[in-house]
């Protein structure tokens, strides 16, 4: 109880003072500095520590990566991938060619429609 009415004096004879207000406003900025400080500090420390965890996925994503290139690199010089080309290229012809099968029925009644539209108009004929 004492402590608060000592504190309470305090502030009574810090605003009476005609510098009381900038007196109390510079302490107040004070205080707000340093608890901003402290925060950024920690904020730091804290933004410091996560791109440490990130520098160290980054790695093992890029040995993965090369990883995977090397595989890559291995299965496209192998003797077996080299010899199969020739099929492969038969295959992708094959797939391209059975499309264009497929849509040559439809595509060859649509021509029929269009001829027997053509056929069963009248001809006009100028008068001669």
């Amino acid at each position: 109880m004492q402590q608060r009415a000592d504190e309470l004096a305090r502030w009574t004879d810090i605003i009476a003072n005609p510098d009381g207000t900038a007196r109390i406003v510079r302490e107040i900025l004070s205080e707000l500095c340093d608890r901003l400080l402290n925060g950024s500090i920690h904020d730091i420390a804290e933004l410091e520590r996560e791109r440490l965890v990130h520098r160290g996925d980054l790695e093992q994503v890029r040995l993965e990566r090369d990883t995977a290139a090397a595989q890559r690199d291995a299965v496209l010089a192998a003797t077996s991938w080299r010899i199969m080309e020739p099929l492969r290229v038969a295959a992708n012809v094959t797939s391209r060619l059975t499309v264009k099968v497929r849509a040559l029925p439809k595509r060859l009644s649509m021509a029929l429609r269009s001829v027997a539209a053509r056929l069963r108009r009248p001809k006009v004929r100028p008068d001669a």
